[in-house]
């Protein structure tokens, strides 16, 4: 069994999804294991022939025929999962349902969901811009938190009331008995604490309208009973029937909440590096990992936090983004200059952190949507203005990774490796 890692070397949006999609191409007996994050990722897979779907829960080699495992630190969510089967069986008739999930995975629930619209839109209209903490409305943070509280009425029989997994949805009345729990006893509580008043959430589904309707707990678990008939619930002895486990990220380096806590509250609440790679990886007693650090030709970021260097609007006038729109949570997409200070720190902290053996490849995305003249952010922190060709000879000083490779269409056919300077 080979190991194979996609990870996000900045703040998400670097090409994760293009770069699964190629190695599932490259490789026969491939599975996909989403490692981290939850329904938030938006990863773009396009292929020659035209078709298109930016990925949820799928993991991004599904429209090259490769299945997917969601592993104990995926967040799932039913709903989300839903619309996207949808997606995906009208996008084309060959796809067929092939997922493995962990029976560990936790779940989130549309309680989730709408407390945190609720909070979010709270932050914006009471304290003001800046302490919206950037989240793109998911209810990840909130799903995290709900599984580290154990109830105040905890009994011997369920010492875990606030905690959904994936096992829990095969069971309609354990299924029913939680979410009351979650919604009647966990939230009630936080509604009261936190949101007095429906004033700050008004401009976007309210809670006090929505949160206690019956029908929401209904309709979610029949949503929960149709992922439950298409997937397959196992652990992660089935990944040995692979000759190749292509762990896909989501998010990027600078906003996993373990190597970069000092940027709370606007870091995820997910491990983006090779720390949950490495718990698996120990499970599978698979040691050996090549792993490829993604970033664009360009720095972007979504939602609040800090972003060196930034700029007002795109950095080249030759980007083009069809994926990422102006979301009600986090605003448009933000953008900076290539920062190799960054990407140096990013890798090295991330490699620290681990004692799997890794091979380090650094991918560099959207190469063709850079002009001959670029200006981007030194080691030393500084700007630097070149050809963009001098760039590339740059990053081949660094020991940080063994190869570069690069891409210069949103096609995965185009990723190659670097062998000169020139890209």
């Amino acid at each position: 069994m080979k190991l194979h890692a996609v990870i996000g070397a900045n703040f998400g949006d670097e090409g994760k999804g293009l770069m699964t999609d190629h190695l599932c191409r490259k490789y026969d007996h491939r599975i996909v294991v989403r490692f981290n994050g939850g329904a938030q990722a938006g990863h773009t897979v396009e292929t020659s022939d035209g078709l298109r779907h930016v990925f949820k829960h799928f993991g991004s080699g599904t429209l090259a025929d490769a299945p997917t495992m969601l592993s104990e630190h995926f967040l799932v969510n039913p709903v989300e999962f839903t619309k996207e089967i949808t997606k995906l069986g009208n996008l084309t008739s060959e796809f067929g349902c092939k997922m493995i999930v962990h029976p560990d995975a936790k779940v989130t629930t549309p309680f989730d969901v709408m407390f945190n619209w609720a909070m979010e839109n709270m932050r914006r209209y009471r304290d003001g811009e800046e302490k919206v903490h950037g989240s793109c409305g998911m209810g990840i943070g909130e799903t995290e938190q709900r599984h580290t509280e154990l109830g105040v009425n905890c009994t011997e029989e369920d010492d875990e009331p606030y905690r959904l997994f994936m096992k829990d949805l095969t069971d309609v009345v354990t299924l029913r008995k939680k979410l009351l729990l979650i919604r009647d006893e966990y939230y009630k509580s936080k509604i009261d604490t936190f949101i007095p008043s429906k004033e700050y959430t008004n401009d976007f589904e309210c809670v006090d309208i929505n949160f206690f309707n019956d029908e929401v707990i209904d309709h979610y678990i029949t949503t929960c009973k149709f992922m439950v008939e298409y997937v397959h619930i196992a652990g992660y002895d089935v990944l040995h029937s692979f000759d190749h486990v292509i762990f896909e990220g989501a998010q990027g380096l600078w906003l996993d909440e373990d190597l970069f806590s000092i940027h709370n509250p606007h870091v995820t609440r997910s491990r983006t590096g090779l720390s949950n790679i490495e718990d698996i990886a120990w499970k599978l007693k698979v040691i050996d990992i090549d792993v490829y650090y993604m970033t664009r030709s360009y720095l972007t970021r979504h939602g609040n936090g800090p972003l060196n260097w930034e700029v007002d609007g795109p950095v080249y006038d030759g980007i083009v983004d069809a994926t990422n729109f102006k979301n009600h949570f986090q605003g448009a997409l933000r953008f900076a200059p290539f920062n190799v200070r960054m990407l140096v720190q990013g890798l090295i902290k991330d490699r620290n952190h681990t004692t799997l053996n890794i091979n380090s490849t650094l991918v560099v995305t959207c190469v063709n949507q850079m002009p001959d003249e670029i200006t981007y952010i030194g080691y030393n922190n500084k700007p630097v203005k070149c050809k963009k060709e001098e760039l590339f000879e740059a990053l081949q000083q660094y020991d940080t990774w063994s190869n570069i490779m690069v891409s210069d269409s949103p096609c995965s056919e185009s990723v190659k490796l670097l062998e000169s300077g020139m890209a």
